[in-house]
């Protein structure tokens, strides 16, 4: 009927049959008034309902079972198929936004931690490459050192090879003398050597 457009059609060829199949006009209309009149307060509850669906708790957690009893009870506080699949749908739609929330603030904590871990490795590195640097310094001082200590030593080395060179070859000379002094003496009569011992 066009008096009653937002009504079920099923509804309203029921309540005629009711009472009488038109027979009782103003009673079919009373009728039809009474049930319109808790057909919109059923529909304002329903969308009262489909609200409060619409903001679960944010305490609840994204794994945990409280989603679970939540959507249990709304499923159960609904009037209808259609109410309990848009309390469904919102129900999701809040878990999915609560999922995504958790998700990122995970992220955000995982930032955070791998920001630290990377400073703190940098430090690290810097100071590893501070002590290589050192060590490095150290051992080509020390490498440094021991360079001047094999010249120094290579100096003194030569120089005793050329003083024992000399001494040899005086060595050589005195003996040459010796025996040229010894020859000579022997061939002089009358004369003894003396004894040198």
């Amino acid at each position: 009927m066009a008096a009653f457009p937002d009504m079920d059609s099923h509804l309203i060829e029921k309540t005629m049959e009711e009472c009488g199949n038109c027979e009782d006009f103003d009673s079919v209309i009373e009728k039809l008034n009474e049930l319109c009149l808790g057909y919109h307060a059923n529909i304002n509850s329903e969308t009262t309902t489909l609200e409060d669906a619409s903001t679960p708790s944010n305490n609840l957690r994204v794994d945990g079972a409280e989603w679970v009893e939540f959507l249990v009870n709304e499923m159960m506080n609904s009037t209808s198929v259609d109410d309990a699949k848009s309390c469904a749908r919102k129900v999701l739609e809040n878990l999915e936004s609560s999922i995504r929330a958790e998700a990122a603030e995970n992220l955000d904590k995982e930032k955070i931690i791998l920001k630290e871990r990377t400073e703190r490795l940098t430090n690290e590195n810097v100071i590893l490459k501070r002590a290589v640097a050192i060590q490095h310094k150290r051992q080509k001082e020390n490498y440094n050192a021991r360079n001047q200590e094999v010249e120094e030593l290579k100096q003194l080395v030569a120089e005793y090879q050329q003083r024992l060179t000399s001494l040899e070859m005086n060595n050589y000379a005195l003996r040459m003398h010796l025996q040229q002094a010894d020859h000579q003496g022997n061939s002089i009569p009358n004369r003894f050597r003396p004894d040198v011992f």
